[in-house]
């Protein structure tokens, strides 16, 4: 009776195990990314209409980058290598541009990587920290930089352990980007990265592949957020037609996602550049370019967070009056990791010459488009936006 009765137990512990399983929800990875053209005006009904008259509506749309910004843009930097922090971070500093340092955590410590059999230096937890204050973003490139295809590799070691570590040198981050080393992953490994991280970056390093996949490629507006192709500005690629290739992007309002390595300000320690290092003149070229196509510039985190927020975030309307109105902007998301501001536009039935508004008692910028939409941007964390007529 005893033991029948422990089989019994088992039996049951295996079976709901089973079932949690097979219900688990699997993680979204596929995103669309829109066009302007591809963006839709949706519109709330204010009151019922009277019989023969039209009902009072607020037109409105969630802008598909950030400022109504046509394409999006990310900067990102793999190894941790000191140049980054050295050369890379203080002319990005100038420009009052942001990015992704993507570091192999469980090294730095150390302060050294063996990359085959060159010795690169890594900048410190103390400056990554720097780098983090300063509006940067630190993200994970692993804890060994082990390729995670090969056999043997503790890939949820790797992956875990490395998201864990970032955690706790910088408290005040609150999620995690990964890249992937070597750019390589699979379908495996991508559900494993979901259980630590908001989204990856990939990539294949050769500037062709990744025209192929984002330009000429037909089916490239779905983006598998765990597996996001990048291309690799490196100084064996960096006469190739990167430039003509980016512009092509950017009329396409998607998202252009470079990678670097080294940067070489021609009086730095060789053993402290990165892989295959940029002159410091190419490297400012690049983001001369950049600038000068006005995309949204943004950390690797912060574009996976407006897109996973814009692609749930629904406009409600709470109350209104003669002087104001009520709305809520709510994505569903974990509020404390999906906090990235998303841009809208709304018409109001009333032609307000002037407007306040405000969320959570903040007064938030706005401008009138003069096609009469009022612009802004907001937390899609549900709390009121209050829009009021100033006399």
């Amino acid at each position: 009776m005893f033991r029948k009765d422990y089989f019994l137990i088992f039996f049951f512990v295996v079976l709901l195990f089973t079932t949690a399983c097979a219900t688990k929800k699997p993680i979204k990875k596929d995103f669309y990314l829109p066009s302007p053209e591809d963006i839709k005006e949706k519109y709330i009904a204010v009151e019922e209409a009277e019989p023969g008259q039209p009902s009072k509506r607020i037109y409105y749309k969630v802008a598909p980058w950030y400022g109504f910004k046509k394409a999006a843009c990310s900067l990102t930097f793999d190894d941790g290598t000191r140049d980054q922090y050295m050369v890379a971070f203080p002319e990005m500093e100038k420009r009052n541009i942001k990015g992704t340092f993507f570091l192999i955590t469980r090294l730095v410590r150390r302060s050294y990587w063996m990359d085959d059999k060159l010795k690169r230096h890594l900048f410190s937890w103390d400056q990554a920290r720097q780098l983090w204050v300063a509006g940067h973003e630190i993200g994970s490139h692993s804890r060994t930089h082990k390729d995670l295809t090969k056999r043997g590799v503790n890939v949820k070691r790797e992956l875990g352990g490395s998201s864990e570590k970032i955690l706790k040198e910088i408290p005040s981050v609150i999620a995690v980007t990964l890249s992937w080393p070597y750019w390589r992953n699979n379908e495996e490994h991508q559900d494993l990265a979901s259980e630590h991280y908001i989204s990856a970056r990939a990539g294949t390093g050769l500037i062709e592949n990744y025209v192929e996949n984002n330009i000429d490629n037909p089916k490239s507006r779905v983006i598998n957020l765990y597996a996001v192709d990048s291309i690799c500005i490196r100084n064996s690629e960096i006469d190739k037609p990167w430039k003509s290739y980016s512009n092509r992007i950017w009329e396409d309002g998607k998202w252009f996602v470079l990678c670097f390595h080294g940067i070489d300000d021609g009086r730095i320690d060789q053993d402290w550049l990165g892989w295959e290092p940029l002159s410091i003149s190419q490297f400012r070229d690049i983001l001369n370019h950049i600038e000068d196509r006005d995309f949204w510039i943004a950390p690797f985190g912060m574009v996976s967070r407006y897109i996973r927020e814009r692609d749930s975030a629904t406009l409600a309307l709470k109350a209104s009056r003669s002087s104001y109105y009520i709305l809520s902007l709510d994505d569903g998301l974990d509020d404390a990791v999906f906090n990235q501001p998303l841009s809208i536009e709304i018409k109001i039935p009333e032609k307000w010459k002037k407007y306040r508004v405000s969320q959570r008692r903040i007064a938030i910028d706005h401008h009138i488009t003069k096609e009469g939409y009022l612009r802004f941007s907001v937390l899609p964390d549900g709390s009121d936006i209050f829009i009021e007529r100033v006399e």
